[in-house]
């Protein structure tokens, strides 16, 4: 439920420790950082920070530069990679937008939409899931991962990210991508009043569903594979007993939805009961797209995700 592979094999690095959360920065270089005591053994850690300006990518509409920062957060002695997106613009504190990916997926394949953002005064935070991937920087295996523990990453993230000296913690707004959009309901449903409004991107509900079509029963689930990636029983045994039409809506914020009409992996249909629920939440039907939106179906996307977020 997600897809963009290129370079990630090449920064399959050791990780700080969990614990430290640190912000890692040094504009247009690449810094070594002193050597770290991982699980008994050391590591050395490359960390950068890279400055765009406005006309760096196709966006006739931006309005300024930005950076890009790696940023660790940490859930249960795991850590969590992620990389922030700070406009380059005169004020203390931006709107921020934590987006989350999807299925098998990476913190790449939201960074269309954090770029978008950034370029527009809003700073952005894409991350891995822990276990989301075989590709994931983050720490994390994924057959412990699930829904549940993707919700347990984002609480965490946010709880990190908000106090982030760029964010405006008033602003503070979540993304999701297909699966990453289902957690990122759960997660606004769950902490609303530190929501400031929701954005899913043809989010993968469907998962109770296909847990109910797969297996008999909940003590009946098996390890499983999905798309060559191996799952735990957790991932299904984790979702059983959600009612995603009864959890996500707790959120009583607004709420916006984006989802193609021709979408052969989550069909339409689940975003349309859905926004019947939402106190707040309007659906953009994105006409003939599939699973994902690329070319002129994501840059629409991200700019009304840009208008979205200056409305709010």
């Amino acid at each position: 439920m997600g897809g963009v592979a290129d370079m990630r094999q090449e920064h399959k690095q050791a990780r700080p420790e969990a614990s430290t959360g640190r912000l890692m920065t040094r504009r247009t270089a690449v810094a070594t950082l002193a050597l770290l005591a991982l699980g008994g053994c050391t590591a050395q850690v490359s960390a950068t920070e890279t400055s765009y300006d406005a006309t760096s990518d196709d966006d006739s509409q931006a309005v300024c530069g930005y950076s890009e920062q790696e940023i660790w957060c940490s859930r249960d002695g795991l850590a969590i990679y992620g990389v922030a997106l700070v406009p380059d613009e005169d004020a203390s504190t931006f709107p921020t937008v934590i987006i989350s990916h999807g299925f098998s997926g990476t913190y790449e394949d939201s960074l269309v939409y954090g770029r978008r953002l950034a370029r527009n005064g809003i700073a952005a935070y894409c991350y891995d899931f822990c276990g989301g991937s075989t590709d994931s920087k983050s720490d994390g295996d994924t057959r412990d991962m699930s829904v549940v523990t993707e919700e347990k990453d984002l609480l965490a993230v946010v709880s990190q990210i908000r106090g982030e000296s760029f964010v405006d913690a008033s602003r503070l707004f979540l993304m999701g991508e297909s699966q990453g959009g289902f957690v990122s309901g759960l997660v606004a449903a769950q902490i609303p009043d530190e929501i400031r409004a929701l954005v899913l991107l043809y989010p993968a509900i469907n998962i109770v569903n296909e847990a109910h079509a797969l297996f008999a029963t909940k003590d009946g689930i098996t390890e499983t594979e999905l798309w060559g990636m191996d799952l735990g029983t957790c991932y299904y045994a984790d979702v059983w007993d959600i009612d995603p039409y009864a959890e996500l809506v707790k959120y009583t914020g607004d709420v916006i939805i984006f989802h193609g009409t021709e979408d052969s992996v989550v069909d339409i249909s689940y975003s349309r009961e859905l926004v019947k629920h939402y106190a707040s939440a309007t659906l953009v039907e994105i006409d003939g797209a599939d699973h994902g939106f690329w070319g002129d179906d994501a840059r629409s996307v991200a700019d009304q995700t840009v208008e979205f977020v200056q409305a709010h």
